[in-house]
């Protein structure tokens, strides 16, 4: 594969939508450039420019409505047209049917949590890697399709990690945490947790609320724009999350884990690891905080006690995800580029 062939990721990662899209492309892209494409990103605005260059790609700003992605759309063609790109990579809630058609000329490839059954959008490859499709039977051919946790789309530090069991609580809130819930968390476990290890919250700075984090108990540690993500859950007893990429890392690590929700395209993913007694669903937060904390409260006290009931749920976890899902995405496109040129 020469490396004149150029792959664009269109993605967008701020304070409303958080940063998940934008980590789990930079993990495909990282794999893809380890197998000599150019990678380009083409966002809205510049809210994540830093973070994109800072891992060695080159970006480009629509300065349009993150919103609506086919707000300049016409600017996006131009622009992967100039790059002659084999393959244009789309990773929104925000990318309608409107949009796909509009981009119709090029090869495509969709990551998203919707079903692929419903979307009434043709792509040349999709993809989603939530638990809830491991058992997926679609409509359309398989090989068009990269469907479960086996293409979790995990940085290359999540590949085939060993599990420490270590002794911290860690919460996790994704990148911006615009409803303050880890401190939330964070006093609740202070609280009412027996266990009196370390807490550990892993934030942004992009969180409007880290003020309001770094004033919080001595026994409460706040780590920010952590970079070795996997050492951290490594050296930890039991993690609160949300839903999103986040489960499929701590899956990987086999750190025991405590879910919750706060947004919709959570819930499926949350509710489908705890019917499978992998991950117990705390609830969301835009219901009751109050119950939600509760919940997160027993089910910590229960982890933090009884270590047999750890490892038991810890070897449920590393069978879901082995960390190697980017590199398979990779190669599919990979080799569906190289058999097109024999």
């Amino acid at each position: 594969m020469s490396n004149r062939d150029t792959i664009v990721f269109r993605v967008d990662g701020n304070s409303t939508i958080g940063m998940g899209h934008v980590m789990r492309c930079l993990s495909l892209a990282d794999e893809l450039r380890n197998r000599d494409y150019h990678i380009f990103f083409v966002v809205s605005d510049n809210y994540v420019t830093g973070l994109i260059q800072k891992r060695g790609y080159d970006i480009y700003s629509l300065n349009s409505c993150w919103s609506d992605y086919s707000d300049k759309v016409d600017e996006l063609i131009n622009f992967v047209i100039e790059k002659k790109a084999s393959w244009l990579i789309t990773d929104s809630y925000f990318a309608k049917e409107s949009y796909f058609k509009s981009v119709s000329g090029f090869q495509l490839a969709w990551i998203t949590e919707n079903h692929p059954d419903l979307t009434g959008i043709k792509v040349d490859l999709f993809i989603n890697y939530n638990i809830y499709m491991n058992n997926y039977q679609g409509t359309y051919p398989l090989k068009n399709y990269c469907l479960g946790s086996k293409y979790a789309l995990l940085r290359k530090e999540f590949k085939g990690v060993s599990s420490k069991h270590g002794e911290n609580i860690l919460i996790l809130t994704g990148g911006s945490d615009s409803l303050n819930i880890a401190t939330l968390i964070a006093n609740a476990l202070v609280k009412n947790v027996g266990y009196t290890n370390k807490i550990i919250v892993v934030s942004s700075s992009l969180n409007p609320n880290l003020k309001k984090l770094m004033s919080l108990s001595e026994q409460i540690t706040v780590l920010i724009d952590v970079e070795d993500m996997a050492d951290i859950m490594m050296n930890t007893r039991v993690a609160i999350s949300a839903g999103g990429s986040t489960l499929y890392e701590l899956a990987a690590c086999g750190v025991p884990t405590i879910t919750y929700s706060f947004t919709d395209n959570q819930i499926e993913n949350v509710t489908t690891f705890s019917k499978m007694d992998i991950m117990p669903y705390a609830g969301d937060f835009r219901l009751d905080k109050d119950a939600v904390l509760e919940r997160i409260v027993n089910h910590a006290n229960r982890y933090c006690g009884d270590n047999k009931i750890r490892l038991n749920v810890s070897d449920k976890m590393k069978n879901v995800c082995d960390g190697f899902g980017a590199s398979r995405v990779a190669d599919i496109i990979y080799t569906w580029d190289k058999e097109k040129r024999v």
